[in-house]
Formats: C-alpha cells, structure tokens, sequence
C-alpha cells in the first residue's frame, strides 16, 4: 500500500534532513558542545533516535500480535481477508499508530484490534463495529486517559440500570462515588482534567440532574461506541497488557 504523496514528500525530506546532519560533522560538534547539557542528548535523538524508537515499540506491537495471532490457531483466521485491501489499511493503521503510541497499552490494544479483525468470528460484527474506528479511538489518549477511561468501564460496562433509573442516576450511582478510589493515587483535579479529555473526545457524555433537589455537579456517563469496543474486545482476549505476551512465555521487548 502506498502512502499518500504528501506524506511520502514529508517522510523524504525529514529522512534527507537526518541525513544532512548526520553526515555534517561540525553541525555535529555545535550541537553536542554549544548546547549546555543537552546537547548530546538532542545530537542523538537527531541521528538514531526516530529509528531506534520505531523499532523498539513496532518490536513490541509485533511480539503482541504474534502472541494473539498463536493462541488463535489457522482454523479460526479468514485467510481471505488477509488478502484484502481492507487488511492493509487496518495493518497500516495499527502499526503508524504504535509507532507513534508512547504507551505500551495502546501499543499492545492496537495488536488486539488487528488480531480479532482478521479472525473469522469478527465477520458476524454487530453494526458500526469497524476495528478501524477502535484504533482511533484511542490513538490520542495518554496512559493517564486510559486510567480513568477504564475506571468508567469497571463501573458502568456490563452494569444493569435499576428500573426506572435516570442516566444521570445511573452515571452519579455508578462512578462519582467510586472513581477517585478506582483512580488513587490521582490527584482529583487531574482527575477532572481526564474526564474533560474523554468527554471532548466523545467517549464519555457530561449529565446534570434534572431533579429540582439533585446533585449539583454533573455525572459522566460511558458512551455507547465505548461499550461496543470492549464488547468487541471481549469477543477476542480481553483490553490487553504486558502479561498477555508473559503469560504467553515470549520476552516482552
């Protein structure tokens, strides 16, 4: 699959201007002794730095895939699929967005994802559930994000309304009163902080009581593309972590 022009012209003249410097020994030696303290530093971020990074979280995102790909077996994998355009855009997808991930949990979700679109199973997908909008679901959320994502997960995916609930009283039940303890040891502003994130990524909705007497400050409540995701996750392993490729007995890398 090709890259876009733009993309491949920017791609060129970043690596031409590592090259450049790489080869300009004087540029070199201004950077290393000019730049008090950090000069070395940035010297070798400017000439193995992107490649070294790369290399290390795509050998990470590989040793997840390889690990969910092997506990699958052939039988369950659609063979014709990954023969399909459609694969390369995911696979492409997954591995730019790993790259780029400064966390291992995306990097590792992101295998996840990859490895439940090509099994066979995934065929019978509810409607909407596109593994391409789950790899961007994620793709601007820091560790801390996921942190408070997740502990809207724990208490609100899969949890039953009571009858006659309001959202608002499901969502102020459910997590206000627990999330700072799901949380601990976050800071409550940080906190809040998170909480706006994933509301304006549209993860999560902000609710106000309606009820004249209600609780003042609002309630946050998980949205549905969420709850499909972890469904869809469920069907495949689960939101996953360093102790899958453990468990699995490879090195994580």
């Amino acid at each position: 699959m090709s890259l876009t022009p733009t993309f491949e012209a920017l791609l060129a003249r970043l690596a031409e201007h590592r090259e450049l410097y790489g080869k300009n020994n004087y540029a070199r030696l201004v950077v290393q002794t000019i730049i008090p303290y950090v000069g070395p530093a940035i010297d070798l971020l400017l000439t193995e730095g992107p490649r070294r990074i790369g290399e290390e979280r795509m050998a990470y995102f590989l040793a997840g895939l390889a690990h969910d790909v092997d506990r699958l077996g052939k039988d369950k994998v659609d063979i014709a699929y990954l023969a399909s355009p459609d694969f390369e855009d995911l696979l492409y997808s997954a591995m730019v967005a790993s790259v780029r991930a400064r966390e291992r949990e995306k990097v590792r979700f992101n295998a996840r994802v990859l490895s439940g679109a090509i099994q066979l199973a995934s065929r019978n997908q509810e409607s909407g559930d596109d593994p391409h909008l789950f790899i961007g679901l994620l793709r601007d959320l820091d560790s801390d994000d996921i942190r408070v994502l997740r502990g809207f997960v724990a208490t609100q995916h899969g949890v039953a309304y009571e009858p006659g609930q309001s959202h608002f009283d499901f969502a102020f039940e459910k997590t206000s009163k627990t999330l700072v303890g799901i949380v601990a040891p976050m800071r409550m502003d940080d906190m809040f902080f998170r909480i706006a994130r994933l509301v304006g990524a549209g993860l999560v909705q902000e609710l106000h009581s309606e009820a004249p007497d209600g609780p003042k400050h609002p309630a946050y409540l998980l949205q549905n593309v969420v709850h499909r995701l972890f469904r869809w996750l469920e069907r495949f392993g689960g939101f996953p972590s360093d102790a899958d490729i453990e468990a699995a007995g490879q090195p994580v890398p």
